[in-house]
């Protein structure tokens, strides 16, 4: 696919001066302009992009803008918000969730979630938080009739509902009526694919989450599942440890695939002994490999797969194949760049920096603190365009006055 046309536009979210987070009614306005601020974003970078995300259902209580009632309510007060697209009419869909007073729990939540998203590495539990932004993606419809459905049917062929933080360890935090202040959310589309980008702090790193609809060339000639989501955030990480990690990247702990059989992967695998779960996980670069940093940096495709940690039985394919495929070099690219004695003096690449003519957002790094784990580090860059603004600085991030 040719290279750059994924087009940012992102906002930057203020609570009002006069916010008190005591007070009901304004957490439920706050949330509800939340929202609406991230339906702005993502319609203008589908405009920009060209992408045909459109409102699929629009029979909600709450109309935006010429779209119609495409704003549904969660609860019955208004804590918590959804809406829902489709990709013309193509089997792609897209739910939107924006939440403020939710959790796993069945207790002291307006809204509790169904159907989330957790992994075993090793022995131990991670769990996505729960935020005031999750979303999920789908090649059969995601529905406000079906959006918590406790049924395994409800699964098939649909992504679990994550946010774009990182897990955490067991126990998972929740939104209780609660809108955070100075949110930064843009999106980045281009065609099925979806970037989003969150930060707190534009000095700080960014998080980001990729989400794609038929991306993928898929590793089994039996699997009809072509979809994904991944989230990490630009950081530089550390070499993973442990003895059956070899040749895996530390951005791939949260990354989110379907098997041939059309159910969520991790979700499957929990039956299984989780001494050590299966994951899906990506290679380290193979053979894009620079160097010193110069005007013709390699790039390749990423491949997402268990091969890394997987038991025997926890092939994430029914024919036998660990892997789930690669991605389109377009959205998802990797290389490893060396410009001195040790992997982590790969100052010249930096993090929310073009690279590839503009092409490519670098957006995680993995180094090592020597060479003796050549297999262990890459970095790993997201699909952009040259048009772009710099998301490190505040002008790409007007204010949302709606």
């Amino acid at each position: 696919m040719t290279l750059g046309g994924y087009i940012f536009k992102g906002y930057k979210f203020e609570l009002p001066a006069d916010y008190d987070a005591t007070v009901d009614a304004q957490v439920i306005a706050q949330c509800l302009r939340l929202h609406k601020m991230k339906l702005k974003a993502f319609m203008e970078s589908c405009t920009a992009s060209g992408a045909n995300w459109q409102f699929f259902e629009t029979n909600g209580e709450i109309s935006y803008e010429s779209y119609g009632n495409v704003i549904y309510k969660l609860d019955e007060s208004g804590f918590n918000y959804a809406s829902f697209f489709r990709y013309g009419s193509d089997n792609a869909y897209y739910c939107m969730l924006t939440l403020s007073d939710a959790g796993f729990s069945t207790s002291g939540f307006s809204l509790s979630l169904q159907n989330y998203y957790y992994v075993y590495i090793g022995a131990t539990r991670y769990g996505y938080n729960v935020t005031n932004s999750m979303d999920s993606i789908g090649i059969e419809p995601i529905t406000r009739s079906n959006l918590f459905s406790t049924s395994t049917d409800a699964m098939y062929h649909r992504l679990s509902f994550t946010s774009i933080y990182s897990a955490v360890i067991t126990s998972y935090t929740s939104t209780s009526k609660s809108v955070s202040n100075n949110q930064y959310i843009g999106y980045v589309t281009k065609g099925k694919s979806i970037i989003v980008i969150e930060t707190r702090d534009l000095t700080q790193s960014s998080y980001f989450k990729i989400l794609s609809i038929d991306s993928l060339e898929l590793a089994s000639n039996t699997d009809t599942s072509n979809m994904f989501s991944l989230t990490t955030n630009s950081q530089v990480s550390q070499y993973i440890t442990g003895n059956y990690f070899p040749g895996r990247l530390a951005i791939n702990r949260f990354v989110q695939v379907s098997g041939n059989n059309g159910l969520p992967y991790e979700f499957a695998s929990h039956t299984y002994n989780t001494s050590i779960s299966p994951y899906v996980a990506t290679r380290s670069p193979q053979r894009a490999i620079c160097i010193g940093v110069n005007n013709h940096i390699p790039f390749e495709p990423v491949v997402f797969s268990t091969l890394m940690g997987r038991k025997d039985d926890k092939i994430i394919n029914s024919d036998g194949i660990p892997t789930k495929g690669s991605v389109d070099i377009s959205l998802l690219a990797t290389n490893i760049v060396v410009t001195g004695q040790y992997d982590n003096s790969m100052d010249s690449v930096l993090l929310r920096k073009p690279f590839g003519g503009g092409n490519y957002l670098c957006i995680h790094k993995t180094v090592s603190t020597s060479n003796s784990h050549p297999e262990r580090k890459g970095i790993v860059y997201c699909g952009w365009d040259s048009t772009n603004p710099d998301i490190r600085i505040p002008d790409a991030w007007p204010v949302y006055n709606g």
